[in-house]
């Protein structure tokens, strides 16, 4: 009964973030909301795509780094076809099927084994989530603005902590996953992987920046950047489907606090990552297609 019980709770649980979504939805005032998505600011808004694809694109460079590491070095546009396509597919299935088309779509495309595949993914899932979790201590020291010497002590200690820790995490999960030949990165190429994630974290923030900008928010780059780091760490918590609701709650929260109206945070956190991403992400697939069919077209044209 208890077990049932529970079982029961976290099936509720999982619902939080529509129940929460549904809440702002209802406090909403849309006649505001019609007016801001009217006055948008287009030259912002195309900062805001071209911050999105550098910012794709280093992912993707990241991901393949890590797959020459591994011993494999294909093509860089299969990598792209490969992430681009999870992406995709990740939007139009259910659970975390788009996730291992990657897999597949590397082993038939590029000849790269599956174990191969599977332990550069999880080595490159990693990469954003000890990074992310660096940002997210930053970002709540930030927020709290506890004094300069506390800052500097938690975040360096944090830094050294999380950057040292994630081969031997990793070697672990890779056994009890029973992946063979786990080979961690060398310190020289860990960091080089640490120095690219920052670059692709200033790229990921530009996006949010931009995107308020867009909607005519006027707020500090690094406090926006907070948010969404903290934002982003909410969708790890099992409460709602990829966060909706919990992340709009928490841009709602705190944006609020520094004079952004409800309806500008509301949409700074759902266009960003809902309605501009698909688009973004329709836009490169069929990108993708398109010059996978030129490239067959050429071929074929060669062998005759």
């Amino acid at each position: 009964m208890k077990t049932y019980n529970i079982k029961k709770i976290s099936k509720i649980f999982h619902f939080a973030g529509i129940i929460i979504l549904l809440y702002i939805l209802s406090t909403l005032q849309y006649d505001k909301i019609f007016l801001i998505l009217k006055k948008i600011n287009f030259f912002y808004l195309f900062l805001h795509m071209m911050s999105f694809f550098i910012y794709f694109f280093l992912k993707v460079y990241r991901f393949s780094f890590i797959l020459k590491y591994y011993g494999h070095e294909p093509p860089l546009f299969n990598v792209f076809g490969a992430t681009i396509e999870s992406q995709y597919f990740g939007f139009i299935t259910p659970s975390r099927i788009g996730e291992s088309i990657k897999i597949l779509f590397l082993e038939a495309q590029a000849n790269i084994p599956k174990r191969v595949s599977i332990m550069a993914y999880i080595y490159d899932r990693f990469q954003d989530l000890y990074f992310m979790a660096l940002l997210g201590i930053f970002s709540f020291i930030f927020i709290l603005k506890l004094p300069t010497n506390i800052y500097l002590i938690i975040f360096t200690t944090a830094m050294f902590v999380l950057f040292f820790v994630k081969n031997p995490i990793l070697k672990k999960l890779s056994i009890k996953l029973k992946i063979e030949h786990f080979k961690g990165l060398s310190l020289k190429s860990d960091f080089y992987l640490f120095v690219q994630n920052g670059f692709i974290y200033v790229f990921y923030f530009l996006e949010f920046y931009f995107s308020a900008l867009s909607l005519g928010a006027s707020i500090n780059f690094f406090y926006l950047s907070a948010v969404a780091v903290i934002g982003a760490l909410s969708t790890l918590l099992p409460l709602s489907i990829s966060g909706l609701g919990i992340r709009e709650g928490i841009f709602v929260y705190y944006l609020v606090k520094v004079g952004i109206s409800k309806e500008t945070a509301f949409l700074i956190s759902f266009l960003d990552n809902f309605g501009f991403l698909i688009i973004f992400v329709i836009i490169l697939h069929i990108t993708y297609k398109v010059l996978s069919n030129v490239n067959r077209f050429k071929n074929k044209s060669d062998l005759i």
